[in-house]
């Protein structure tokens, strides 16, 4: 909120004082998922989970969202050289099923993988 100079406007909300100044309404950056929400309403979320070999695998969100997100997966490194194909599905605003599958078979992999997730 604060930067160099200037001024600040903030709010009372109920519970705590809120400035209005700068773009970032809230973010938290954790080990394994971070988020960032600004005041117009858009939230980024992003972390790193390990698949379990089917395809199961919830992904909850920190902050939920008032509409479905746009997701993004991204396999983690493989040391193997394997082809894999990560998919998102069943997304909704509190959370996403992910699985991860060798390129060439129908076989599920257990495998870290990268997600990110955009929206409202």
């Amino acid at each position: 909120c604060f930067d160099a100079g200037g001024c600040y406007e903030f709010v009372y909300t109920g519970d705590s004082w809120e400035c209005l100044s700068g773009m970032v309404r809230t973010k938290v950056f954790g080990e394994n998922a971070s988020y960032i929400k600004y005041r117009n309403g858009l939230i980024k979320q992003w972390g790193i989970a390990q698949t379990n070999g089917s395809d199961t695998q919830y992904i909850n969100f920190s902050l939920p969202y008032t509409v479905i997100p746009t997701v993004f997966l991204t396999p983690r490194f493989d040391e193997s050289g394997t082809a894999l194909v990560v998919q998102a599905y069943r997304i909704d605003t509190n959370r996403f099923v992910c699985n991860c599958k060798q390129a060439t078979e129908n076989s599920y992999y257990a495998r870290p993988i990268s997600w990110s997730a955009i929206g409202f």
